[in-house]
């Protein structure tokens, strides 16, 4: 068996592509970012940035807008967030577009309680929660997703933030560098 692909392997593919267009991936639900970058199965997304500057926060509305638009379910895990409880409820604040304390400042905004059950209800069926009561490797976040999949589907996995994650470098003679580029690839290799 060849390791190798000739180009004239792959020409009917590329030919049903040039008739049919490019996969472009699915819309961020932002017009704006949709013009240069779009979602797709089987592919990863890095969201960096300083941190407490949203990109949690926006994450969270990128996986709402999958959601609603395409049906898409994920797990999470994001401890910096909070617990689990304050998890869904960020999520459900991000859905109904009100606010889920009762703040003083702006009391016309709450969400009703019922709107909370009700949302909290919807969100169940597309958002799943890695357990934050264990130590969680990347192994264990991939076998999480693998038992999600198998139960109810999934299409996306969020990790906020890597540095939550245990590591174990010892493999890679404590070489961080070989660590992340054995551990991205099993990652990539993972969405594929």
């Amino acid at each position: 068996m060849s390791s190798y692909i000739r180009l004239t392997d792959v020409q009917d593919q590329v030919m049903t592509m040039y008739r049919e267009g490019r996969d472009r991936g699915e819309s961020t639900g932002f017009k704006t970012l949709d013009r240069f970058y779009r979602v797709k199965k089987g592919c990863t997304t890095y969201v960096t940035g300083t941190p407490g500057h949203g990109q949690t926060h926006f994450t969270f509305e990128l996986l709402l807008n999958l959601t609603q638009s395409k049906g898409w379910k994920h797990l999470l895990f994001t401890p910096e967030t909070g617990s689990d409880a304050e998890i869904v409820a960020t999520l459900t604040e991000k859905y109904t577009k009100k606010k889920f304390d009762d703040l003083p400042f702006h009391p016309t905004d709450r969400m009703t309680e019922r709107e909370a059950q009700i949302t909290t209800g919807y969100l169940s069926q597309a958002f799943f929660l890695c357990d934050q009561s264990q130590t969680m490797t990347v192994d264990k976040v991939l076998n999480t997703a693998l038992e999600v999949k198998k139960d109810h589907g999934l299409d996306t996995i969020m990790i906020d933030p890597w540095n939550e994650l245990s590591h174990d470098f010892s493999q890679n003679n404590g070489r961080e560098d070989k660590y992340l580029e054995y551990t991205l690839g099993k990652i990539r290799r993972f969405a594929r």
